[in-house]
This record gives C-alpha cells, sequence and structure tokens, in this order.
C-alpha cells in the first residue's frame, strides 16, 4: 500500500492547513488565500480524491476547527474568527475579532459547551462563545506559543523556552502551573491523550516527550521522552537528526503518529516506547509539514511543503512545491503489536 497524490492547482502555493473534517471530507488552504475542499473516496482497490468546491478567503486560513454542531470555524492571519460555509462555498463575515489588528490567530480549539480557545503566535489566548460576537475574556502569557490542545478538564500550551503552560478550562483567567519539558530544543507540536490524562510534545531535534497531567501517576509510566525521526548515515555513524512536525493518536487504538522531516510517518506503541511502523515516504521525500487522520482512523494525509525560500536573504533558496498524499491504513498497520 502506497500513498497517492491528490493532485492541486496550488502546488506552486505554500500549505497552510491540510485537516480532515468529518466524513471524509479533507480540507487544504494556501497562503494565497485558496482553500480547496475534496472528498476522500476509500475503496477495495483504490483511493480518489475529488474536488467539492474551492474558496477564496480574506487571508491566510492558519487553523481549523469543527465544532460539535458540524459547524467549522477558522481563525485567520487577519486576527479574525469566521464560519467557513460549506453550503454557499464561502468564508463568512467576522464572528469576531479575536487578536489585535496584525496579530494572527494560531490556533483554535473547542472546549465543553461549543466554547472555542483561540491563540495568537505572539502569546494571547481567548475564550469565545461563537454564538455571541464577544469575546469572554483574554488572558496575556508570557512567551510565544507554538502548540496548543485541549481535553475536557484542560487547556495545555507548548511554548517557548521549552515550556508548557496548563489552565483548567474552568478558570482561564491564570495558569494551574507552568512545566519545563525536559526537552532541551524548541517545541513543535503537542497533543494531548485519548483519555484526557496527560500530553505528548515534539521537538525539532526529533524527540518526543510524554508528560501526565496528574503528576502522582507512576513517572515511569506517563514520564519519559524517546528518539524519532532519525537517520543513521552508513559510512559515519552520524544520526541525522530531522524535526517532528505533527502528532496525533489513532481513534481506535491510541497509537501516537508522528510526521518529520525525514519524510517519513511513524507509528508508535508510545506506551512501550516501541515503533509499530515507519510508512514509506510519499514519492516526493521531502520535508513533511502537515499531517492528519480522518476521523475513522482508516486513512492519513501529509502535506509536503517548504517556505524556507520566504525567509532567504537573498532569495536563492529551493522552493519545493507543495505536494498532498493519502494513503489507506490497514488494522494491523495502526494498532500496537502483541
Amino acid at each position: 500500500m502506497s500513498f497517492v497524490e491528490v493532485n492541486t492547482a496550488m502546488s506552486n502555493e505554500v500549505l497552510s492547513v491540510v485537516k480532515f473534517l468529518k466524513d471524509d471530507i479533507l480540507l487544504s488552504s494556501y497562503y494565497n488565500n485558496n482553500v480547496e475542499l475534496r472528498s476522500i473516496v476509500q475503496e477495495p482497490d483504490s483511493l480518489s480524491a475529488p474536488v467539492l468546491a474551492n474558496i477564496v478567503a480574506p487571508d491566510v486560513i492558519s487553523c481549523v476547527q469543527q465544532t460539535e454542531s458540524n459547524s467549522i470555524l477558522v481563525g485567520l492571519n487577519d486576527g479574525t474568527l469566521r464560519y467557513l460555509d460549506l453550503e454557499n462555498t464561502k468564508v463568512s463575515e467576522p464572528i469576531l475579532q479575536a487578536s489585535d489588528e496584525g496579530v494572527g490567530i494560531n490556533f483554535c480549539k473547542k472546549i465543553e459547551n461549543n466554547m472555542i480557545v483561540a491563540s495568537s503566535y505572539e502569546g494571547s489566548i481567548w475564550l469565545v462563545d461563537p454564538r455571541s460576537p464577544a469575546k469572554l475574556f483574554r488572558y496575556n502569557t508570557s512567551g510565544r506559543i507554538f502548540a496548543l490542545d485541549t481535553t475536557s478538564r484542560y487547556v495545555t500550551l507548548g511554548k517557548s523556552g521549552q515550556e508548557v503552560e496548563i489552565f483548567d478550562i474552568r478558570r482561564l483567567d491564570s495558569s494551574l502551573m507552568v512545566r519545563l519539558t525536559g526537552l532541551r530544543y524548541q517545541i513543535t507540536s503537542l497533543k494531548t491523550f485519548p483519555d484526557g490524562e496527560g500530553y505528548a510534545i515534539g521537538s525539532i531535534d526529533g524527540r518526543i516527550s510524554i508528560d501526565a497531567f496528574n503528576e502522582l501517576q507512576d513517572a515511569s509510566k506517563r514520564k519519559f521522552a524517546f528518539k524519532c525521526h532519525r537517520q543513521k548515515d552508513s559510512a559515519s555513524g552520524v544520526d541525522h537528526v530531522y524535526p517532528v512536525t505533527a502528532l496525533t493518536f489513532h481513534p481506535k487504538y491510541d497509537t501516537l503518529f508522528t510526521s518529520g522531516g525525514d519524510g517519513h510517518v511513524c507509528i508508535w506503541d508510545w506506551g512501550r516506547r516501541k515503533r509499530v511502523k515507519q510508512l514509506p515516504s510519499a514519492p516526493a521525500p521531502h520535508f513533511i509539514s502537515h499531517m492528519d487522520l480522518n476521523h475513522e482512523g482508516t486513512c492519513v494525509v501529509v502535506g509536503v511543503t517548504n517556505d524556507s525560500f520566504l525567509r532567504s536573504q537573498n532569495g536563492n533558496a529551493e522552493k519545493i512545491l507543495s505536494k498532498i498524499y493519502c494513503r489507506e491504513l490497514t488494522e494491523s498497520e495502526s494498532k500496537p503489536k502483541q
């Protein structure tokens, strides 16, 4: 079984979001403000991705959250939260100007009662009721926010300085605690456990850190780190280290899926610190920038993009074409080995 390329007319643009919505709808957005919606169709011997809609947003979409009522909220670089209207194939007027002008929203996640927590890269978080055009409150943290996830009890931020800041969702005006990850390098991604008892963190030096919210839990089971996305040079014996770019848990088997700058997706029995499988790399084995699973855990999607040319001082950095690949997952690949 191999990755299948999803054809796109936006291959010259940098990807901003690649995410599965319910009913196997795949959303991909780009830095030219375009959004593509596709239906992923899995058949016994094939996988296809017909286009459902093409939408142009007012600005770059940086995060997507589907609510319990199946409405789709999107956060934009202009600091607004808006609805993505699939029926009329358009992005709504702002339901909220969550952040100050010039400060974009980088994460939006649902919590209980259809409330939304939104954040900015600069370090602010907001509690938002999308049914009412008003911010409930704003809290300014210290440091930049690189990752955010939620459970039924907690909002967890991965921040600069290798810090994790944890909030009780019932009281977001001050944090419960600030912890160090134990990792030496910058956080790239954070995902909470399916049971809501802890979280996994990825870093730029190809490491995963596992921690629990409850510090009294068995440290040997819930507090450790392991290496991933490293390739040893057969001649020199030196490890080439690649960043962890995305994390997600399988919805049925709780295995941890990681993607990295080495162009691979790895599946981990994280409690035993064992790799279950490394999926063959996509046909263009470049830096994987995005990765997600569909809601049934039967399909994985990866985005390949590289925006380093945007930061190049002389403009000579290579511009890699953006590509999206999907791959069906079997049960034996996704669950821990006995």
